[in-house]
């Protein structure tokens, strides 16, 4: 047996002999055989990663180290591509976009949605591994007060508007910026993209409020909601299969990114998404997708020097690595445990 498991390339295998029985051992290493198998035969990726290539159109357009030392400008052209396809950008920093589309609010009770909105939402970051650029696209939900200032006068203390981020219907469309300042008539804001502020009527003006803010304002107007459990629910966070599902959704925005926003106009040139997913390999790496590395297990010593990597195995089998038997505190008292033994107490 030993000798077939090391032609195999297998770790020999273990015994423990008991007064009782004989225990074997045998670690096939399945996975890492059967990453090596898919590798050698071409066989299709199973695991991805929510990263997607980027590309130049033309052999002498846009270069790697171009992309990756002009990402601000990259996010600022990418912005005004989205906005002028339907999307509405939440906000930009430190080279990451998070946008949602208008108009596609999730459903939630009428009293409710006056006051607050949910929309699935996507975060767009610039990524680099190793000699290629990728977009990576996280799904998340943004949450957005629906009120204008004149709305919530009676609601929050004005005060606890200033320095909020808002939109404003100025000058004939809709502008992010920040308010400045507050009086009766109308507020004092500060446009992002001109770098101007306005005075705006206060009914033309929308604040972004904290949650604890649209906590308080639905509590004040008698609205029973739990936004925490609505977030979780929107969110995935509450369902046994949401890797998959938040997945899918993010296959299926980059898919219309793909072909409604890309191929992207920069620098002179044009870039293109695609819309499959980094492969991830367990081996090889290189053009077939991105190297994924197991960590193993740390060896645990427990009793009779015995070893595993599954501590619940090696507890129940070896029993514990001192033998000395302990007093343990609990809510009802002191009980006594020996080496090896395990229970509770009420």
């Amino acid at each position: 047996m030993r000798d077939e498991m090391l032609t195999l390339g297998l770790p020999a295998p273990e015994f423990y002999v008991s007064d009782a029985d004989t225990t074997v051992t045998l670690h096939s290493r399945a996975l890492e055989r059967e990453a090596a198998f898919q590798s050698e035969s071409g066989v299709a990726a199973t695991e991805f990663a929510n990263l997607f290539a980027l590309s130049p159109v033309s052999a002498d357009g846009v270069t790697l180290s171009y992309l990756n030392d002009h990402r601000t400008e990259f996010v600022a052209v990418l912005s005004d591509a989205l906005l002028a396809n339907g999307w509405y950008v939440d906000r930009v920093s430190y080279g990451r976009l998070i946008a949602h589309r208008q108009g596609r609010a999730f459903s939630i009770p009428d009293n409710v949605s006056a006051i607050v909105r949910f929309y699935p939402a996507f975060t767009l970051q610039l990524r680099q591994y190793w000699n290629k650029m990728y977009l990576g696209v996280d799904y998340s939900v943004e949450v957005k007060s629906a009120l204008p200032v004149q709305e919530l006068l009676n609601d929050l203390e004005l005060v606890t508007l200033i320095g909020k981020s808002a939109v404003a219907f100025w000058g004939g469309a809709w502008h992010r910026g920040r308010i400045e300042a507050i009086d009766e008539l109308s507020v004092r804001i500060v446009f992002h993209d001109y770098e101007l502020d306005a005075q705006v009527r206060l009914d033309k003006v929308i604040p972004s409020l904290s949650l604890n803010q649209i906590q308080q304002v639905l509590k004040r107007r008698a609205v029973s909601f739990d936004i925490h459990k609505t977030i979780k629910q929107f969110g995935l966070s509450s369902e046994s299969n949401a890797a998959r599902t938040r997945f899918e959704r993010t296959q299926a925005v980059v898919a219309d990114l793909s072909q409604t926003i890309f191929p992207l106009a920069f620098a002179g040139n044009s870039l293109e998404l695609s819309p499959e997913p980094a492969s991830l390999v367990r081996q090889g790496g290189g053009d077939r997708g991105l190297r994924v590395y197991t960590l193993p297990e740390p060896n645990v010593e427990f009793g009779r020097r015995r070893e595993s990597a599954d501590i619940r195995l090696g507890m129940t089998t070896f029993g514990s690595y001192d033998g000395v038997a302990r007093e343990i505190e609990n809510c009802t008292g002191l009980y006594q445990v020996s080496a090896g033994t395990h229970g509770c107490a009420d």
